[in-house]
């Protein structure tokens, strides 16, 4: 009959933690457990016990070094031992590593959703293991912030904490506890939209958006959605373009972006909108001196001006209808130094900075005459000027703008005087300043002259000798009435003499002293008196008489009744008596018809 059999059985099993307790049970067949037995234990390959006890039970309280272990009986009686066991090898294995995988990441943001995960390494995750949750406060227990789920911790972040996870294989109270996980919680980054190369455009120009997170979050999978006045004008394939070029911006806009990292859709946000405006490029003007209007071998400058505060500006000009420029420089001055055939022209404006271009100008068209014009000189006045006056003299020139006159008087050098307008003016005029004038006109660098005009003359009078040639004849013409009235009267007293046939009566007959009151229009000088003595000899049998004629100015009743310098001019003619003559002399006169001599005195 064969010796009972022993057998070891392991709790918890063969394959162990360090520092697990391991439990070896001797188990003698069933018959013959009754018996007093004594279990001896036995390790490695020795054949010396290591251990015996009146118990089946070998207990291993700190697992460390994996061996190999048997058992078998021994008693006082029949039969007096069992047979070994089989050989049981204890394998004790480093402590397993627990680890807590979090989900999307240890640093979220506020609201997302987290999932911690606690994971034992691969090889001994078939072991029914069991989980607990920890953090600073205490066990985590399933509630609305937390879903606990096996080995899975789900939260939903409003907070920064530390997470640890607990494990333990299901019947081994030996427990294995992960690091701790320290959750940050941040507020949600917002974009920036940086517009390169301003908010403020020109039109046509390339405009790049670029949507920014702060530097710290770049290094996580962004996408970038972008969205023009509500309108989504860019979705790239993986979101990854954080970039917006617009190669020929024309309107205004307003332009955002929507950031989310990738799989993460709680994390989007949008960023602030930008509005970006467009300008429209300064325009160029082209002013033409000195007109569009010019004649054959007139030097024309073309200047470009561009309306705007930049600079480093380079002018390039354009002829007729063709884009090819014929021209082009730092300065935007055009100069055609001898102008032939009418064209067009027009400028526009390039720079290395922005803008980099202005606005085409409008065209402009150049207009060549072909004869020289010829000025004309007239005068405000005719005939001759008097002293003391002012002439005018016109320069007219028909023919466009932009013209200088030039004015001359034949001297023995002649002069020539330079005016802005067509007018040149003599004030207080002198004899001297008479003569020989004319005039051209001229315009433009160098100067482009027209033909000379005629000449013109101006005759200049001095006043005061016309004053006097008019005082002159105011006398004569009062002379003239004078003594007109006094022959008159001369022959009305001849004839009184006749009838009565007094001729050789005394001259003393006639009063010695007679008063003649005439009055006669007439115009007087500025002196308003005349004296003029004079001689009248009267034919007929009357006697020498003597007369003195006084011609007074009549007194004005109002400077505005004068006209003409008309005045009323009483005449008295005082007769005298004649000094005795010779005796031949008298028979003389008697034998020729008894002619008396009256002189008359006029004042």
């Amino acid at each position: 009959m064969d010796l009972p059999r022993a057998t070891v059985r392991v709790t918890p099993g063969t394959s162990v933690f360090t520092g697990e307790t391991v439990t070896l049970t001797c188990e003698i067949e069933t018959h013959y457990r009754s018996l007093d037995w004594k279990y001896l234990w036995d390790k490695g390959r020795t054949m010396n016990p290591v251990f015996s006890s009146d118990s089946n039970i070998f207990t291993i309280s700190s697992a460390s070094d994996q061996d190999e272990f048997w058992c078998r009986g021994e008693r006082a009686g029949r039969p007096s031992s069992s047979q070994d066991s089989d050989h049981v090898t204890l394998s004790v294995k480093d402590l397993p590593r627990v680890t807590v995988r979090v989900t999307p990441d240890t640093s979220v943001f506020t609201g997302e959703t987290v999932t911690l995960k606690c994971e034992i390494e691969e090889q001994y995750r078939s072991l029914d293991w069991r989980y607990l949750w920890s953090n600073w406060r205490g066990k985590v227990l399933k509630s609305y912030h937390y879903t606990v789920t096996t080995n899975s911790l789900t939260i939903k972040a409003t907070q920064s904490v530390e997470f640890c996870c607990e494990t333990h294989i299901h019947g081994r109270p030996k427990t294995f506890s992960s690091s701790y996980i320290y959750l940050t919680v941040k507020d949600l980054p917002r974009a920036t939209v940086r517009v390169t190369p301003d908010t403020s455009v020109f039109t046509g120009e390339t405009v790049t958006l670029k949507c920014e997170i702060e530097t710290h979050y770049r290094s996580l999978y962004w996408r970038y959605q972008w969205y023009k006045d509500r309108t989504e004008v860019l979705r790239s394939e993986h979101y990854t373009v954080n970039t917006l070029t617009i190669s020929s911006f024309t309107q205004s806009s307003q332009f955002w972006c929507v950031t989310e990292i990738h799989g993460r859709p709680q994390t989007s946000q949008r960023s602030f909108a930008v509005h970006v405006t467009v300008i429209d490029l300064p325009r160029a003007t082209v002013r033409v001196t000195p007109d569009t209007s010019v004649f054959t071998g007139e030097t024309v400058t073309l200047k470009c001006e561009i309306e705007t505060h930049h600079k480093n500006w380079r002018y390039l000009w354009y002829k007729d209808k063709t884009v090819n420029q014929v021209f082009s420089s730092d300065s935007n001055i055009f100069t055609i130094s001898s102008a032939s055939d009418q064209d067009e022209f027009w400028c526009r404006g390039g720079r290395a900075g922005r803008p980099s271009s202005s606005q085409d100008s409008d065209h402009v068209t150049l207009s060549v005459k072909g004869s020289k014009p010829k000025a004309e000189l007239t005068s405000d006045t005719e005939g001759s000027v008097l002293t003391g006056n002012t002439v005018t003299l016109t320069c007219l020139m028909n023919q466009f703008t932009g013209w200088k006159f030039y004015w001359y008087k034949h001297t023995q050098n002649t002069e020539k005087k330079t005016t802005e307008g067509i007018y040149y003016r003599i004030h207080n005029i002198t004899v001297s300043d008479g003569g020989q004038f004319w005039c051209r006109a001229g315009r433009g660098n160098p100067v482009y002259y027209t033909d000379y005009s005629d000449v013109l003359w101006i005759n200049v009078t001095d006043s005061a000798a016309s004053s006097s040639s008019s005082h002159g004849l105011k006398v004569g013409v009062a002379v003239g009435l004078s003594l007109m009235f006094l022959i008159i009267f001369l022959v009305f007293l001849w004839c009184y003499k006749t009838r009565k046939g007094k001729v050789s009566e005394s001259p003393s007959g006639v009063s010695p002293q007679q008063n003649i009151s005439q009055t006669s229009d007439q115009k007087h000088n500025e002196d308003g008196y005349t004296s003029l003595q004079s001689a009248v000899t009267v034919s007929g049998p009357i006697d020498e008489l003597f007369s003195q004629v006084d011609i007074k100015k009549k007194k004005q009743k109002s400077k505005d009744n004068v006209s003409g310098a008309a005045d009323l001019t009483y005449a008295d003619i005082e007769l005298k008596p004649k000094k005795e003559v010779k005796k031949k002399k008298e028979k003389k006169d008697v034998a020729s018809g008894s002619n008396d001599v009256i002189y008359a005195q006029i004042k």
